[in-house]
């Protein structure tokens, strides 16, 4: 106790010499501001005017400084006694340190041999020092535990070591692989198998669309198929009747195609004496142009050239005498298909004008023959020549009054 109570006495005594130095200093000091302050008071007190001194302000000034070497005596004077009695304790201490010290030296000795020996059993234990020593401790357990896995750490050791000289007699004579270059292909392989692996998943999901796709193909085939067998002969009449053919002609133009044969039969039959057997009037087997429709267009053979060709390069008069030979032949084909249906008048209006003596000849004397089959002609016409030929007549005169009609016989 008295070793452990020494340096705090020591340590008191110290700050009370400390203290006591402090405080003289302080005193000292006090002293030195003081004679200064009373030489300034006195340089200053020569230098003012006697009416303008102050000895309140300079009394206070003193009493003050008077006052604070008091108290700085005052403490000189405890820190003093102070002291003394921290020496005197001092001395006590010094006493029972002397006593402890030499007990303290033995313990320190019996501790220091006590320490090395026990660093030198760390060290052969392995252990860096006590800390790492209280850390590695262990229980029972734990050590049977550790002791069986440094056993089993041991046999794997053997059976590494004899795998590894194995390997060694192996791979003698072989150079070692660069391993980057390895790792860095092994990368991009595994890139690559995850890149081939979404693509092989999209076309999965792609080749799963399409195939619904094909069934839906498939069935809608199927019905098509089904529906174009069933309704082939349909579209195949309704292309008949409606003209999709090489000659662009609908059915109905097909049945008046066949009419036509009929009229122009009959009207060739009436052209050839009219034209002196020179024209036939034919129906045209091809078609004039490629967007329209044929079957129903006309044109003339002329046996003079014997050649065909269209009607519209008839002159005046030939395309009057073939006009009268159409209506001629159109209405003995209606009375042959129309049964009790007669034409007993037919009525002829002007075109006599564009024929020639010989031609006029000919339809007058075609219409006669229609005359004496029982049927009335009749001519409306400005030709002078067919009053000739025209037994019963109604002429037409114009007066100041008003034309005039009168029969002729």
């Amino acid at each position: 106790a008295g070793q452990q109570q020494l340096p705090a006495a020591q340590s008191k005594a110290t700050v009370a010499e400390a203290t006591a130095k402090a405080t003289q200093q302080a005193l000292h000091v006090a002293d030195k501001a003081l004679e200064a302050t009373h030489a300034r008071w006195r340089e200053r007190e020569d230098g003012v005017p006697a009416d303008l001194a102050e000895p309140g302000a300079l009394q206070a000034a003193l009493q003050f400084a008077s006052t604070r070497r008091s108290q700085l005596k005052q403490a000189i004077d405890q820190a003093t006694q102070a002291a003394n009695e921290s020496a005197l304790q001092v001395a006590r201490l010094a006493a029972q340190a002397g006593e402890s010290a030499a007990a303290c030296a033995e313990a320190q000795r019996r501790h220091e041999s006590k320490s090395a020996e026990f660093g030198d059993r760390l060290r052969e234990a392995g252990f860096a020092d006590a800390q790492a020593w209280e850390q590695a401790r262990l229980d029972e357990a734990a050590l049977q535990q550790l002791q069986a896995g440094i056993e089993g750490y041991d046999q794997g050791l053997l059976s590494a070591r004899e795998r590894v000289q194995r390997a060694m007699l192996q791979v003698q004579g072989l150079s070692r692989p660069d391993l980057a270059v390895f790792e860095q292909a092994h990368r991009q392989a595994q890139e690559a198998r995850l890149a081939a692996g979404k693509a092989v998943t999209q076309a999965q999901a792609d080749l799963q669309v399409t195939r619904g796709f094909l069934d839906s193909l498939a069935r809608i085939a199927t019905t098509f198929g089904e529906l174009e067998q069933r309704h082939g002969v349909l579209r195949a009449l309704s292309d008949m009747a409606t003209g999709q053919n090489d000659q662009r002609m609908s059915f109905q133009r097909y049945v008046l195609a066949t009419l036509l044969e009929e009229v122009l039969d009959a009207t060739t039959q009436r052209l050839r004496v009219m034209s002196r057997g020179r024209y036939e009037m034919r129906r045209k087997q091809d078609k004039a142009d490629a967007r329209s429709a044929g079957g129903l267009d006309l044109e003339v053979f002329d046996h003079y050239t014997g050649s065909a060709r269209g009607v519209g390069t008839l002159s005046g008069g030939e395309s009057f005498l073939a006009s009268l030979a159409l209506a001629l032949g159109l209405s003995d084909v209606v009375q042959s298909h129309a049964g009790g249906i007669r034409l007993d008048a037919i009525f002829v209006d002007e075109g006599f004008g564009t024929l020639d003596p010989e031609a006029l000849d000919f339809a007058i004397r075609t219409l006669k023959d229609l005359q004496q089959a029982g049927r009335m002609v009749g001519i409306i016409s400005h030709v002078a020549e067919l009053k000739d030929w025209i037994d019963a007549r109604l002429e037409l005169k114009a007066s100041r009054t008003g034309s005039e009609a009168a029969f002729v016989v």
